[in-house]
């Protein structure tokens, strides 16, 4: 936190910036811009510099006075003698000229400043995490926190179990301060880990330990957002690219250009090993472009299959683009992992390619028979007439049947009308009447002459041309 501190030069008030150390009761703790040590000053003697400092709206006109940084971190009074086009020509206290930009080394004059107090200060405290408080204290988090909120003094009460207070004159900065403590803490955990990763990474690759006479050096570059990722957690993937036989060692260089992507260095006895080791240790992003009209076939119902792929390649994620022009015949598939599971993941998608157009060779063969089979005859409609035999159309073949049936009837008919006759059956009225003169047995069975019984009567036609049941005898 920056306040202006007043003094007095030659008989004139002056105001130095400075920054504020510590909160006392009486007073500011601060330190000069050239260094030094803290030093205790009195409320009344500080003032707080405006939140804007842009002067490129001033309005102001000759013998006007302002505020100007003439000299570095000072403020002094001056007064104006001269307007010329975005400059001004000023007088400063002890009688020099000074041409000044507009800009924001000029204040107006008039300016009503805000005086720091004891009862302005309000102050926002959290402990820090237990496991991240050694960190914070060698890393300095109190420095990064009054660089991230702005006007503030952070500070570590060591005493209260490891509180961390901010002091702001500020309500706004109170505010954020109180919001930003948990993602902080957060970050600076994870910052924590990266740097304890990058320190054993550092150790196992030392220079000193470098076999640079292997007869086969496999070079490669990864994007630094991938650095995580190739060296795994607390180096596991430089140390299994270390363990496959024939390679001696993996070494990587990085350059002072953030963006710059980092150097491998694979030292192996053989090809093989090297390459093995590269594809350990390679990741990166690459595109497998897909034809649109099977696009949902690669997805799968509910991304079953495209998950699947996910699975069995190793890839770390894929991305589908969403937003390609319907003209355009494919869709980009972006996979992100080691080289050698991109290519396992591009062989699944042709795997997958070559099965749907088979599978749609095979079922068009299918539809077509079917067609074969269901074609319609005549234009009618229906099943394809199969039924013609020896060059015959069916209309013959149906007509030569039905006479052929009729016959059958007919003769069945009159074989059983001459069988009844001879057994001396007879029409009568519609019903088959035994005639006793006729037949070759009796109206009636007698009984046997040895035997003895009833005789049971034959059933006579009634009028109606119904039986009646005869009686005993």
């Amino acid at each position: 936190m920056e306040l202006e501190i007043k003094k007095t030069e030659n008989g004139r008030d002056i105001w130095v910036v400075a920054k504020a150390k510590d909160f006392e009761e009486t007073g500011m703790k601060v330190q000069d811009p050239s260094g030094g040590d803290p030093y205790l000053v009195p409320f009344a003697d500080l003032r707080l510099a405006p939140k804007s400092l842009n002067s490129m709206q001033l309005k102001v006109k000759p013998d006007d006075e302002l505020e100007a940084m003439l000299r570095d971190n000072i403020w002094e009074r001056v007064k104006v003698n001269q307007i010329k086009g975005e400059m001004l020509v000023v007088e400063s206290a002890d009688g020099r000229t000074h041409i000044v930009d507009i800009g924001p080394k000029l204040r107006l004059g008039g300016l009503v400043y805000r005086k720091p107090s004891k009862s302005h200060m309000q102050i926002q405290s959290e402990k820090i995490p237990e496991d991240i408080y050694q960190w914070f204290k060698k890393t300095n988090g109190c420095e990064q926190l009054e660089h991230i909120l702005g006007c503030c003094i952070a500070k570590v009460d060591h005493d209260l179990a490891g509180n961390i207070s901010v002091f702001t004159f500020d309500g706004a900065i109170a505010r954020r301060a109180k919001i930003l403590f948990e993602t902080f803490f957060k970050d600076q955990r994870q910052r924590m880990h990266l740097t304890q990763r990058q320190e054993t990474v550092s150790k196992m690759l030392s220079k000193d330990d470098v076999k640079t006479d292997a007869p086969f050096v496999e070079e490669f570059e990864v994007s630094k957002q991938f650095m995580g990722l190739a060296i795994g957690t607390q180096g596991s993937n430089i140390k299994f690219a270390k363990t496959i036989n024939g390679v001696r060692d993996v070494q990587f260089k990085e350059t002072e250009d953030p963006n710059a992507p980092v150097r491998f260095y694979v030292y192996a006895d053989n090809p093989d090993a090297a390459i093995e080791a590269r594809n350990t240790l390679e990741y990166t992003t690459d595109v497998v472009m897909v034809p649109r009209k099977h696009v949902g076939n690669i997805i799968g119902k509910t991304g079953k299959v495209v998950q699947q792929i996910v699975d069995n390649s190793g890839v770390i994620r894929v991305q589908i683009a969403d937003k390609t022009p319907e003209s355009e015949e494919y869709v980009p598939f972006s996979f992100t992992g080691t080289r050698q599971s991109i290519n396992d993941a591009e062989f699944l998608i042709n795997y997958q390619l070559q099965i749907f157009n088979e599978m749609k060779e095979i079922r068009d063969n299918v539809d077509e028979l079917q067609r074969r089979i269901f074609k319609p005859s005549n234009g009618r409609g229906g099943f394809r007439d199969r039924r013609i035999t020896n060059g015959r159309n069916h209309s013959d073949t149906d007509g030569h049947r039905s006479d052929q049936s009729n016959e059958r009837q007919n003769g069945s008919q009159s074989n059983r009308d001459d069988s009844r006759q001879r057994n001396g059956f007879r029409k009568n009225n519609g019903h088959d009447e035994y005639d006793e003169q006729e037949g070759e047995q009796p109206a009636e069975r007698r009984r046997n002459e040895n035997g003895g019984g009833f005789r049971r009567a034959n059933r006579q036609p009634q009028q109606n041309g119904g039986f009646r049941q005869a009686q005993k005898q």
